[in-house]
């Protein structure tokens, strides 16, 4: 596992890099009009996975954990096929409807999304089939290369003259047809060659789809209560105030690039550990997670003083983000730890009905925000407030079926977030640095003392038997 995560995070820190570039670059240079049409297209792509009838996620759950090797490749030969003739059959319903009953913007960012749906799904299964075979390195490899992809396409952007947003969204969508070749050459064995007849698969094709679908849905779901904030705002407020809230999200992903690194390896490994052992690291896991996420919050504080130095035309995005940031911690525990346990557990459906709850809750508290406040800050509130309750009730399965001792947990989650805004609200950011990372830092040594000494002594004895094997072979 540690290795994996590793070769991962490598390819994620030069994702973020490439990330930091699309959060920081394209503002810079696009109109805060232009910028917020390119967020309402972000918006909207995250959605097509719902076009796939859950075909994806089905293969994904039902091959998670087995070698590349042991992949039969007639039927997998088979899966592309018809995933890409469903993705074809949506992609003509979406471009016909955006093109003839669409006006404006709209009409442009939708038949955007019609014609990179078919490339942006593909690259999808692809992931997953690294994913689920743990081709942890080959994902890498592509998360880089996507990564210089982008990094060009950022450089363009500058160089070419009266550039506006869909520039870029047509950058994007050939930079993803690009790396699909690149997929098509890698996976050749499993896309070209004999497979088996869609007739004669019919039954199974349509088995995953009953079989991914609950996890497509909640996953639906779960991008819902991240994003149904957006959409409110993207519906009933003005594109400039969109602009100023996307980019305040923008900055949240930056941050969240990198918790994705965990989140790739983590449901093969528990697959293959055992749910006896995977019930045993279930409170380290959260830990785990929070140590890293609130630790990382201390970036906060000099990206505050970079923004209103390079971006200052986005200042009114920073209270947003004040706001929003300690609940990076809060979906990262959901998506990356409690939802990959759902899965293991076999307990998607009692996640998708949670889910749903807490969607009906989000979109309440919204629309209180929206309608009783009126200003944007308080949806952002409102969205916070959505997030911790979704992390309790998710949570009550691990207490009830697991009996685990979420109390430490609890105390950090509650205190970090209270230190967070409290600090924050000093002036001086150098200060308001060292203040966090002493108080934070301090909260971490005490609750997590036995824990974090557990580590240092798994990575010292690591590092003892190498240097042991290397005087050895000498």
């Amino acid at each position: 596992m540690t290795k994996n995560i590793l070769i991962v995070t490598i390819s994620n820190i030069v994702r973020l890099v490439a990330g930091m570039a699309i959060g920081l670059v394209i503002p810079k240079f696009l109109s805060v009009e232009d910028y917020g049409c390119y967020k309402t297209y972000t918006l909207y792509m995250t959605y097509i996975g719902l076009f796939s009838l859950g075909l994806i996620d089905g293969i994904y759950l039902k091959y998670g954990g087995k070698k590349y090797e042991e992949l039969d490749r007639g039927k997998f030969r088979c899966y592309i096929r018809a995933l890409f003739y469903l993705q074809l059959i949506m992609a003509v319903i979406l471009f016909v409807i955006s093109f003839f009953f669409m006006k404006g913007e709209s009409k442009i960012i939708f038949v955007s999304i019609a014609v990179n749906l078919i490339a942006q799904q593909l690259l999808t299964y692809f992931a997953q089939v690294s994913q689920l075979a743990s081709q942890f390195t080959l994902l890498s490899v592509f998360n880089i290369f996507w990564s210089v992809i982008t990094l060009i396409g950022v450089g363009l952007i500058y160089i070419i003259p009266e550039a506006n947003y869909l520039t870029y969204i047509i950058i994007v969508i050939a930079s993803n047809y690009l790396l699909l070749i690149f997929y098509f050459v890698t996976y050749h064995d499993i896309i070209f060659g004999k497979a088996q007849k869609l007739k004669d698969e019919k039954q199974e094709i349509i088995y995953l789809m009953k079989l991914g679908l609950p996890l497509l849905v909640a996953n639906l779901v779960s991008t819902l209560i991240l994003s149904c904030d957006r959409i409110f705002i993207e519906r009933i407020y003005d594109i400039e105030q969109f602009s100023y809230y996307s980019f305040a999200y923008s900055l949240f992903s930056i941050a969240n690039t990198f918790i994705t690194a965990v989140s790739m390896v983590l449901y093969p490994m528990l697959k293959k550990m055992g749910e006896d052992n995977v019930k045993n690291a279930y409170n380290k896991a959260i830990a785990l997670m929070l140590i890293i996420v609130f630790a990382g919050l201390s970036a906060y504080f000099p990206l505050c003083a970079f923004i209103n130095w390079y971006l200052p035309k986005y200042n009114d995005s920073l209270p947003v983000f004040r706001i929003i940031l300690p609940g990076l911690a809060v979906s990262s525990c959901i998506s990356v730890v409690m939802q990959n346990y759902y899965k293991v557990a076999n307990k998607n459906l009692s996640f998708f009905i949670k889910s749903l709850v807490i969607l009906g809750i989000a979109v309440g508290t919204n629309l209180i925000a929206i309608y009783v406040f009126k200003e944007i800050i308080y949806i952002s509130i409102a969205s916070v407030i959505t997030l911790f309750i979704w992390y309790f009730v998710t949570e009550f399965f691990f207490i009830k079926e697991y009996k685990a001792n979420t109390i430490k947990n609890t105390i950090f989650l509650i205190c970090a977030t209270a230190v967070f805004y409290l600090v924050s609200m000093i002036e001086n950011n150098l200060i308001a640095f060292f203040v966090y990372v002493l108080v934070v830092g301090g909260f971490i040594c005490v609750l997590y003392y036995k824990l974090l000494r557990s580590f240092l002594r798994v990575f010292l004895k690591k590092n003892s038997n190498n240097t042991d094997n290397q005087s050895n072979n000498l």
